[in-house]
């Protein structure tokens, strides 16, 4: 197989109506991002005579910020914050077919059978000079109904 490309989401914001719903949508998108690479795009690069490539995904819910960088007609917005950092730290823990995500997002997802903290939780570090922790989860995305990719995960007290 090819290299593992990899894909890091971050969902939700200030106009949020639901964690619950966006943490469903943040889910959905990442698993339907899994299964169409590796039902569908594997299958058409084999059939061109191509090496299937492997996916793994990462995913946060938090407070995201982002800010324009360069000069004019040159630049990129990037994402920064907590949630970002750590959607890429969680990315980075799955394996090829995998989702791992952070405990704010987790925290959001109604169906708790499809929650399971990982081996590797939880990740310290300091804070203001002080130890803090932050929890990784597996997430048992092939579970989730193909019709409701998302809403299986609802609902969910907030």
């Amino acid at each position: 197989m090819a290299a593992s490309p990899s894909t890091t989401t971050c969902f939700g914001g200030p106009d949020s109506v639901s964690p619950c719903i966006d943490a469903a949508v943040a889910i959905g998108a990442c698993a339907f991002a899994l299964d169409a690479t590796e039902s569908a795009l594997n299958n058409l690069l084999v059939q061109s005579g191509l090496e299937p490539v492997r996916l793994r995904a990462g995913a946060d819910y938090g407070r995201l910020d982002f800010v324009q960088t360069g000069i004019e007609g040159a630049s990129e917005v990037n994402v920064i914050g907590f949630a970002a950092n750590f959607a890429a730290k969680c990315e980075k823990k799955s394996k090829s077919w995998e989702l791992v995500v952070g405990q704010g997002l987790a925290a959001h997802v109604g169906n708790r059978s499809l929650v399971k903290e990982h081996a590797d939780s939880p990740k310290t570090y300091q804070r203001d000079y002080r130890p803090a922790s932050y929890k990784f989860f597996d997430v048992r995305w092939r579970s989730i109904p193909p019709h409701g990719l998302g809403w299986g995960l609802a609902p969910c007290q907030t």
